[in-house]
């Protein structure tokens, strides 16, 4: 079959569904407290679901390369130290600081890349779709998109519970 994400055949791969629908908001009237002074519900309404067909490689890679980018950030900041140790004398303090303020956003980005590839788990062929799809169906006026994950708190949301 044809991935619809990356649009080469490949014989592994599962079908994927999400949901769209449109999300309005609609004014609520004056209220003290706000610093806007106004209050806006926002409301989402699914108007249907669409299946694609998405390869293995694709479901799996964006659920992979960010954990994988993330660690090899993170593993800058151990790799540092260790050369510190050995070089000690040889780099200056200026240096030695601009290096470590530079690995320790590494870290922040590497534990953010980290979070993102977690977050793909269960959902990755379903936001493959996703994006497979949404520009088709942002033209025909469609505006939410929803994974299993999404939609299931979009129901318990409606339902009240």
């Amino acid at each position: 079959m044809e991935c619809q994400k990356c649009n080469k055949k490949k014989k592994t791969g599962s079908y994927y569904e999400f949901h769209y629908g449109n999300t309005s908001m609609s004014d609520m009237g004056p209220i003290q407290s706000s610093p806007s002074g106004r209050r806006y519900m926002v409301t989402t309404r699914i108007e249907g679901s669409r299946r694609s067909w998405i390869c293995r490689t694709c479901a799996i890679k964006w659920t992979l390369l960010p954990i994988v980018i993330g660690i090899m950030f993170c593993a800058l900041l151990p790799a540092n130290i260790a050369l510190r140790s050995i070089y000690t004398e040889e780099i200056s303090g200026s240096i030695a600081t601009l290096a470590a303020v530079f690995l320790l956003m590494c870290l922040c980005v590497g534990v953010s890349l980290i979070g993102m590839g977690m977050g793909e788990i269960g959902v990755s062929g379903e936001n493959r779709a996703i994006d497979a799809n949404s520009s088709e169906l942002r033209e025909a006026g469609f505006d939410e998109f929803l994974n299993y994950s999404d939609y299931k708190k979009y129901r318990k949301k409606s339902l009240g519970l």
